[in-house]
């Protein structure tokens, strides 16, 4: 499957040289991702509402958990995002 995504990548799309990753899914993705970027003591902002599995995944790797809630306008607390943004920061959520 790896192959043949390269493949396509190459073919379709001219895109070559980059390394291709198969998971199970988005979650798996995330674990893999949060598993080689964060450290354990490291802060991972994360973006509310976020899915639960995320917060599962960054306890599994010993990270603290950043929420970033919206203000009426729908904006991020922009403290919150220039005080953690340097570490990691998730940008998936559920209402997309």
């Amino acid at each position: 499957l790896r192959k043949k995504l390269e493949a396509k990548l190459k073919n379709e799309n001219g895109i070559v040289g980059r390394e291709v990753m198969v998971t199970a899914g988005a979650n798996q993705a995330f674990v893999n991702v949060v598993m080689a970027v964060c450290d354990p003591g490291d802060s991972v902002l994360v973006f509310a509402p976020y899915y639960f599995s995320h917060r599962v995944a960054l306890e599994l790797a010993q990270v603290n958990m950043v929420v970033c809630e919206y203000d009426d306008n729908w904006s991020p607390q922009i403290e919150l995002v220039e005080g953690h943004i340097e570490e990691a920061a998730s940008t998936d959520s559920p209402i997309k």
